[in-house]
C-alpha cells in the first residue's frame, strides 16, 4: 500500500512538473475584427506571456494564411516575462465570414497555442444597415504642405433605439481617438481621429475596433482601417 502511494505521488509530481515547466498565454486569446471592408489591412496588438516556471522559447509561428503577419521580435522569455506583437490581417476580396487559427509552437512540445482570428468582409459597411460607419475606411492623408490633424467619421443608427457603443481596441502611437459612447435613435454620432506629432510626420496604417449591442443583446463588432499617406509638393 505504501509503495503504491509513493508511486502515485511520484507520478503526480512528475506530471505536475511537466505542466509547470513552460507555458504560454495570449492576451487577448482571440481576435474578432467583426465587419471589415474587403481588401483592407487590419491590426491588433497582442501580449504574449510566459506563464511557466521555465524559460519559454517560441520555436516557430504558423500564420496558416498569407493574409496574416505576426512579426515576433522576442522569442525567448523568462518565467513571468512578456512581449507585445502586432497582428496584421489583410482582409480578402471574398465577401463573408472567414476564420483563421495561427499556431504558436514552443519549447518543442507536441501541442501548439492557437490564436483564433475572425472577420466578416463586406464591400460597403453601409450595406449592413441599420447601424454602419461613414466612411468605412478613414483616409488621414496629407496633400501638399497643408497639415490637417483631425479627421471625422460618423456612426449611423437607423433604428428606433439608442445604441450603446464600446471601444474595444485602438492604438495611440500615431493618433488619439475621440469615440462616442452611444448613438441616438434615428441619428448619428460623430467620432474623430486626431493625429499626434508622430502621426503628422509619418505614413502609417492602423485600425480600431468597436462593438455595439442590439436590442436583442447581440454584440456586433466593427473594425475601421486608418490610412495615412503624405503627398507633398514636388518642389519640396
Amino acid at each position: 500500500m505504501n509503495l503504491l502511494r509513493i508511486i502515485a505521488i511520484s507520478t503526480f509530481l512528475i506530471v505536475s512538473k511537466s505542466y509547470a515547466e513552460s507555458g504560454i498565454r495570449l492576451v487577448p486569446d482571440s481576435i474578432n475584427f467583426g465587419f471589415v471592408p474587403a481588401k483592407s489591412n487590419l491590426y491588433y496588438k497582442v501580449i504574449l506571456k510566459s506563464i511557466g516556471t521555465d524559460t519559454l522559447v517560441i520555436d516557430s509561428i504558423n500564420p496558416v494564411c498569407d493574409c496574416i503577419k505576426i512579426p515576433l521580435e522576442k522569442k525567448v522569455l523568462a518565467p513571468g516575462d512578456s512581449t507585445i506583437f502586432e497582428v496584421s490581417y489583410a482582409s480578402e476580396e471574398y465577401v463573408g465570414e472567414r476564420s483563421r487559427w495561427p499556431y504558436f509552437y514552443y519549447n518543442r512540445v507536441d501541442e501548439a497555442k492557437r490564436l483564433p482570428i475572425k472577420a466578416f468582409m463586406v464591400t460597403d459597411l453601409s450595406s449592413i444597415r441599420p447601424v454602419y460607419v461613414m466612411p468605412y475606411r478613414i483616409m488621414a492623408s496629407q496633400f501638399g504642405d497643408s497639415e490637417t490633424a483631425e479627421f471625422p467619421f460618423f456612426i449611423v443608427n437607423e433604428t428606433a433605439d439608442t445604441i450603446p457603443l464600446r471601444l474595444l481596441y485602438t492604438d495611440n502611437e500615431y493618433f488619439d481617438l475621440k469615440f462616442p459612447i452611444f448613438v441616438p435613435a434615428k441619428s448619428r454620432a460623430e467620432g474623430k481621429i486626431i493625429l499626434n506629432k508622430k502621426g503628422l510626420q509619418s505614413e502609417f496604417e492602423k485600425s480600431f475596433t468597436f462593438e455595439f449591442i442590439t436590442r436583442n443583446s447581440e454584440s456586433k463588432h466593427y473594425s475601421i482601417p486608418v490610412v495615412r499617406k503624405i503627398y507633398k509638393n514636388s518642389g519640396n
